[in-house]
């Protein structure tokens, strides 16, 4: 059985603009302090996202995105392949299935993204409200 009190926080990467319009990661942990918990045996739950338009995405081996902006800020969960991703100030960083990552750029330079290796790269997208995370 999994030890459910050992789970503190939930870990996601962010990407967002600064005041002068470059982009950067962010290393962002969301404590479970004011989640809600279901039953001891099944863990934690965050409170209801305000999120919309869900859909699955599927990227070839390969493909690439050069610098763009996120239409609208959202969640996106990785579920298979590897993609990397640049962001203006020149991080680079590989992200695998079960990586969370929360896209705030919708104004600056924007990002950088391609699919690496062998397996397509497929992700589930959520579409948050402009403001806050709505935890």
């Amino acid at each position: 059985m999994h030890d459910t009190a050992s789970i503190t926080t939930f870990d996601l990467v962010r990407v967002f603009p600064d005041a002068d319009g470059e982009t950067h990661f962010e290393d962002v942990s969301i404590s479970w302090d004011n989640a809600e918990e279901l039953l001891t045996k099944t863990g934690w739950a965050s409170y209801e996202l305000a999120a919309e338009r869900p859909f699955i995405k599927q990227s070839p081996p390969g493909v690439a995105m050069s610098w763009h902006n996120s239409g609208y800020r959202m969640l996106v969960f990785q579920t298979g392949g590897v993609r990397e991703a640049e962001v203006s100030d020149g991080e680079v960083r590989q992200f695998g299935p079960g990586s969370v990552l929360l896209f705030e750029d919708t104004t600056g330079r924007g990002h950088q993204t391609r699919s690496v290796g062998a397996e397509p790269v497929t992700f589930l997208v959520l579409a948050l409200p402009e403001e806050g995370l709505s935890w």
